[in-house]
């Protein structure tokens, strides 16, 4: 029988572990890579989410005609509520969070409503909005009376 020469040989380490050396350790969920590995992974994890979170807070100042003290700002409230919603997702504060290294920070989804807000009745309003609309209401606050 002829072995076909496009497969590879039964001695070949690819032959018989389907997987590349070192796959089996990177599914473990307490593998920590080495120090010269974490680091740059790190910041680059850091910074893909400084980005996403500081552009939100951006656009709305650009689109509102904020100041720059006022831009400033809201890029650093953005920054700061993310950090402290990340710090309660990962260590948890009692029943709420995950307990899991969650990152949190600003979504997109309520630009396309908060730039008409910002231009018309100012930021207190939007701030306002996102309060009310982020409130949920307690089950005994809800009537299900008829």
């Amino acid at each position: 029988m002829t072995q076909d020469s496009a497969s590879p040989a039964p001695s070949s380490p690819t032959a018989s572990h389907p997987q590349a050396p070192g796959a089996e350790r990177l599914r473990d969920v307490d593998y920590l890579p080495p120090l010269r590995k974490a680091i740059p992974l790190g910041i680059q994890h850091v910074l893909a989410m400084f980005v996403a979170n500081a552009t939100v807070p951006l656009v709305i100042a650009g689109a509102a005609g904020l100041s720059g003290a006022d831009t400033v700002f809201l890029v650093q409230m953005a920054m700061f509520v993310a950090g402290v919603a990340t710090l309660v997702q990962t260590l948890g504060l009692g029943p709420v969070g995950a307990r899991l290294p969650i990152v949190m920070g600003t979504s997109f989804g309520f630009v396309p409503v908060m730039i008409p807000i910002a231009t018309t009745q100012g930021l207190p309003a939007v701030f306002g909005g996102a309060l009310v609309a982020g409130w949920r209401w307690p089950r005994w606050a809800v009537s299900t009376a008829v």
